[in-house]
């Protein structure tokens, strides 16, 4: 028979934890408010009966299958509580427990067993903001330990809160414990439901008895911050700071030392949290204290007066510079914006900064007319403007202006950015931005472009093209010369046959040009500048390779050659490897050399063509070292970008170029050697692929016969050479495949997977 298990507390047991410790335990009972061991006893209907404190948390592998036998049933059986036994304890009914006893976990006539059956429920955590709230967690906590948590500190990351206090350990249980927040101990506590904290020692965080930890489990929060403009701002943080001690900040002044934030006084330091403390301020090059950022403390309320002047009579001075008296600055698109901030602004005065500028001196943020000094009472009244350079020209035109919100100028003023009515100061602060710089392909990076740029003209750069070194895209016009901010303006390119107004462009978002445009890189409506600013970029070079040996000495000596040659490895079928390539380049044609293909030293890959021959496959000879052909055969190619990724690979052809375009151009100039003949089956393979292609494919009459005299050189030439036996052998089997098959397209097609083929030359037809 099961011994009777009772989930017990000395308070109201949490209902959560209730549950989840039935659900493991269907049969076990819970008892509330238990004050002695005969409180539960009483309960038992077995012999024995088990008693699970509810500040425990069972152990996965436990049961509580454990039998006692006859003769030991006079000792109190106890299990390891992770490190202690003051946990799951196995009790005779006939057992008597004293007080002491039952309080401490601690029994006189007990056996311990040397096998953990739970471990200690955290301590419980309270989050506290007052004595009322202490006194509440000690009646409801369901731990006889819990944490205080005060709202002004920060937990570290590395604290977590697992410090536990064995029940046995009677003095430490009734004790509270302190440990640091930073370097003071006013932060955390671990407090004890059996030691009442004064209210004064819980307002001071001064414990008169306590043992402090010399760990940081915290950090204080940095005191709450406001931007303060008058008195009524000044009470309104006062009633809503959360912090005892918080920051004022003048909303004329700009905050220039971020660490003043992380000034804190110890609970313990009654004095300076009693006080307020006056950082110094910084006005064109004088330093006081007026005007200076505040730590307020709540308990020293300031007068009205103090606020109104800026000026605390009662403080703590700091010789540190924190902060500097500014207007605020915003940057302004149009007349509705800046009249909305003439409508709303505080302050006597505000910066106006053209969204296309570019400040070069932004000491000049810190101008300021002091407000307590009479004879700026003007300037405090008019608007103000800087000089601005656009090129080599500075004026007054689309400066940084310094505005008075009682001297608003008209609609056209702001269209114009140059003020009628105005205090002109000799200062040169910002230029022109330079205009934004888009590659541009598509009529949709052209919208993209449009929608995006934050100035109003910008440069268009086709990919295909290269701007030449000595070309300045510093060109820049005057915010007045609305003629040329209102034109498309382009420039020479080197292109193939001429130079042709089909390169960079500087365009104005007041006169969008066409998707045909765009895509013909040629503007109807347009500025011509006889100037060459760009090249035709060199078609990029993919090196394709699956599996070949010597792929990588082949690639390593075309990059040391050409850096600009990118790889793609490993795609399995020719079609999709192509495809990989074209979405790797860049150009509009891209040179593709094979993985086994030892280019010559005297190949340049720098052809360029007119636009209407970059629809044309373009292949180039390629020496065999098998039979001394040269042929097209492994040579390097030149395929057109977009018409290689989008080739439908449903219809693909036999030969993978024919699969891109029907248009085809054979270069009568050796671009490299086929290096095919590094291993039996690479050099088995490319003979028996390129044989079936010889054998298989329809010919134009005027060609039959130099077909049939390089399938002929393929099947009796070069057995000699290395692994030539093994070229002839593909080269035979090859022929009579594409012969067998030659209308057959599915069987044909099987000699683009390489599995494939590893099967055939691992097992040969026998007419082969």
């Amino acid at each position: 028979m099961a011994y009777d298990i009772f989930y017990v507390s000395k308070h109201i047991i949490n209902e959560h934890d209730w549950e989840q410790f039935r659900s493991r335990f269907p049969s076990a009972q819970k008892i509330n408010n238990v004050k002695s061991f005969s409180d539960v006893k009483k309960k038992a209907f077995t012999k024995l009966f088990w008693m699970v404190w509810d500040d425990l948390e069972i152990t996965e592998n436990f049961d509580f299958s454990y039998r006692v036998p006859e003769w030991d049933q006079e000792y109190i059986h106890v299990w390891l509580n992770d490190t202690s036994y003051d946990g799951v304890g196995l009790f005779s009914k006939d057992a008597a427990l004293s007080e002491k006893e039952f309080e401490h976990r601690f029994y006189v006539n007990k056996k311990e067993i040397e096998v953990v059956a739970s471990i200690p429920k955290k301590f419980e955590i309270f989050n506290i903001d007052s004595y009322d709230e202490y006194l509440n967690a000690i009646n409801v906590s369901n731990t006889g330990m819990f944490w205080i948590v005060f709202n002004d500190i920060i937990i570290e990351d590395s604290f977590k809160f697992d410090t536990y206090i064995s029940h046995h350990d009677f003095y430490n249980r009734n004790e509270n414990h302190l440990f640091l927040n930073n370097t003071a101990y006013d932060g955390l506590i671990l407090a004890s439901k059996n030691k009442l904290i004064s209210k004064k020692e819980f307002d001071h965080r001064f414990l008169i008895d306590k043992k402090e930890w010399n760990i940081v489990a915290s950090k204080p929060k940095q005191c709450d911050q406001y931007i303060i403009s008058n008195h009524d701002d000044y009470l309104e943080a006062l009633n809503s700071s959360h912090t005892e001690m918080f920051w004022g900040i003048w909303s004329n002044v700009s905050v220039t030392n971020q660490k003043i934030f992380d000034t804190y006084f110890s609970h313990h330091d009654k004095q300076s949290r009693t006080e307020n403390h006056v950082f110094k301020n910084a006005c064109n090059n004088q330093i006081s204290f007026v005007n200076g950022v505040v730590l307020f403390s709540k308990n020293t309320p300031v007068s009205k007066k103090e606020i109104e002047h800026r000026f605390l009579i009662n403080k703590k001075e700091y010789d540190i510079v924190a902060s500097q008296s500014r207007y605020p600055k915003y940057i302004i698109s149009n007349y509705n914006e800046y009249l909305n901030i003439c409508q709303t602004e505080k302050q006597p005065l505000f910066w106006c900064v053209w969204p296309d500028i570019e400040i070069i001196d932004n000491t000049i943020f810190d101008f300021y007319f002091d407000p307590f000094d009479g004879k700026y009472d003007y300037d405090r009244s008019v608007n103000h403007m800087f000089k601005n350079k656009v090129g080599n020209e500075k004026s007054y035109i689309s400066g940084v202006a310094l505005c008075s919100p009682k001297k608003v100028v008209s609609k056209k003023e702001i269209e114009h950015r140059f003020f009628l009515d105005k205090k002109e100061q000799d200062r040169l602060v910002s230029s022109a931005k330079p205009y934004d710089k888009f590659i541009i392909d598509t009529f949709k990076d052209y919208e993209q472009a449009l929608a995006s740029s934050s100035t109003d003209m910008f440069w268009l750069i086709p990919p295909e093209v290269a701007p030449l070194p000595d070309f300045d895209f510093s060109l820049q016009f005057p915010y007045q010369n609305n003629y040329e901010r209102s034109i498309n303006h382009v420039f020479k390119n080197k292109d193939v046959e001429e130079d042709k107004y089909n390169g960079i462009m500087l365009l104005s978002k007041q006169l969008p040009i066409s998707s045909r445009e765009v895509e013909y890189r040629y503007l109807i409506e347009k500025k011509e500048y006889d100037i060459v600013a760009s090249e035709l970029k060199l078609y990029d070079i993919v090196f394709i390779s699956y599996n070949e040996p010597n792929a990588d000495e082949n690639f390593a000596k075309l990059i040391k050659q050409f850096p600009r040659a990118k790889r793609v490895h490993g795609v399995k079928g020719i079609h999709q490897a192509h495809i990989a390539a074209a979405k790797l380049a860049t150009t509009p044609m891209f040179w593709v050399v094979d993985g086994d293909a030892i280019v010559e030293d005297s190949f340049k890959f720098d052809l360029l063509l007119p636009k209407h021959d970059t629809d044309i496959v373009h292949v180039w000879l390629s020496k065999n070292p098998i039979n001394g052909l040269t042929y097209g055969y492994g040579g390097v190619k030149l395929l057109p970008r977009d018409l290689t990724e989008n080739m439908d690979l449903g219809r693909c052809s036999l030969d993978m170029s024919m699969s891109i375009s029907n248009k085809f151009k054979v270069v009568q100039a050796v671009s490299n050697i086929t290096a095919f003949n590094t291993d039996p089956f690479n050099t088995w393979k490319s003979a028996f692929r390129e044989c079936v292609k010889l054998a298989s494919r329809p010919v134009d009459p005027k060609y039959q016969e130099e077909t049939e005299d390089r399938l002929t050189a393929w099947c009796i030439l070069g057995s000699d050479m290395p692994y030539g036996d093994y070229a002839l052998s593909g080269a035979i089997a090859g022929r009579q495949y594409g012969i067998d098959n030659i209308s057959k397209p599915t069987e044909l097609a099987r000699i683009n997977d390489f599995e494939w083929l590893l099967e055939q030359f691992q097992n040969p037809s026998p007419l082969a």
